[in-house]
């Protein structure tokens, strides 16, 4: 029999001690009910799923009556927890009567010890906050919600099974259980050891408030690490082009984003990545959507002196790829009339005239 050595024994008494990977997430609430004199027993539950002490976190409330601009109107600390569902630690901030806003557009921003926001969700509609440590972040909404016809003494909760976000989902009212596994919900180990980092927007074309944007380009946008995409991941939307349809690989680090068409210039527009549909390879997502706001660029006037710069008319044509040069040509000379051409038809002279006469050409 083969003897194993005081460090051989060691490792594997590491490797089987080393805790599962860690996420730290918002898993039960409770802000309306159907109370007369007011919603009792509202409460936010924090869950560490590999055990850590959840003190030193922070709950900022945002307000967003302006769901463009939402305010932060509470800040409070997350209590070390207790470990009372398997190996997670949970931990619960309660609220006095109608402490929590009812919505719509409200939301709820979770921050680790060193001021990063781990988590920013809201209820009733999307948000962006306007301040505190979520500002200029776009909430995740949840899919569920309470009302004042909800029973009291009942919450939103997450079920299912895992050790990360991702692996649950949020289910409608259901008795309280605050401080204990929520009804449906098992924690499960596995995954390599430490924390995983969830994944993060770290550059976009156009960038936010960019005014210069070519009406023909392309747009683009890198995460942090590979990422694997679920349909509406991306979304465009144009004052004048309206919803604009996006073409793009499904995974990956970098993504390139095909509008097929030619966008109109000047015209202001709304780029969303939306963080439910973004996951890496153990399942994490973005802590919130990203919008970047952004307008394209005008028509440039061609200068006479230097017959290589662009005009309005070539300013709308795509040349990066086969496809989009076709589609963005298509669309640039639409509406174009056409003179057919023959010995006995239209003549170059009749069509010079015609050309002459529109003070454009």
């Amino acid at each position: 029999m083969r003897l194993l050595t005081p460090l051989t024994l060691a490792c594997l008494l590491v490797l089987a001690t080393s805790p599962a990977r860690a996420d730290v997430f918002i898993n039960e609430l409770h802000y309306d009910d159907s109370t007369p004199a007011g919603d009792v027993g509202e409460a936010i539950e924090v869950v560490a799923t590999a055990g850590e002490d959840l003190s030193g976190y922070r709950l900022y409330l945002y307000n967003g009556s302006n769901p463009s601009a939402a305010a932060v109107y509470a800040s409070n600390a997350v209590p070390a927890g207790t470990a009372s569902c398997g190996s997670a630690r949970l931990a619960t901030v309660s609220y006095p009567t109608n402490g929590i806003q009812n919505g719509p557009n409200d939301g709820i921003a979770l921050v680790d010890p060193s001021g990063k926001v781990v988590q920013f969700v809201s209820y009733e509609g999307t948000i962006t906050a306007a301040g505190g440590p979520a500002a200029g972040l776009t909430s995740q909404n949840l899919p569920v919600s309470e009302t004042n016809s909800t029973a009291p003494g009942t919450s939103l909760q997450l079920t299912g099974t895992g050790s990360q976000y991702a692996h649950f989902t949020w289910a409608e009212s259901a008795t309280q259980s605050f401080g204990a596994c929520n009804h449906g919900q098992t924690f499960s180990g596995g995954g390599p050891t430490g924390p995983n980092t969830a994944p993060s927007v770290t550059a976009t074309t156009p960038e936010q408030g960019a005014s210069t944007f070519p009406a023909a380009a392309d747009l683009s946008v890198t995460f942090s690490e590979p990422v694997t995409l679920a349909s509406g991941a991306f979304a465009l939307s144009c004052g004048q082009s309206g919803t604009v349809l996006l073409s793009h690989p499904t995974t990956g680090t970098r993504f390139t984003l095909a509008t097929n068409t030619a966008l109109v210039a000047g015209e202001a527009c709304r780029f969303d990545i939306r963080a439910t549909r973004v996951k890496d390879a153990q399942g994490a997502r973005p802590a919130a959507d990203t919008r970047i706001a952004f307008t394209v660029a005008t028509a440039t006037t061609p200068d006479p002196g230097n017959p290589g710069t662009p005009g309005e008319y070539y300013a709308r044509v795509n040349t990066s790829t086969p496809s989009q040069l076709r589609c963005s040509l298509h669309e640039t000379i639409k509406g174009h009339t056409a003179y057919p051409y023959s010995g006995s038809g239209t003549s170059t002279w009749t069509i010079l005239e015609i050309a002459d006469e529109d003070p454009n050409n």
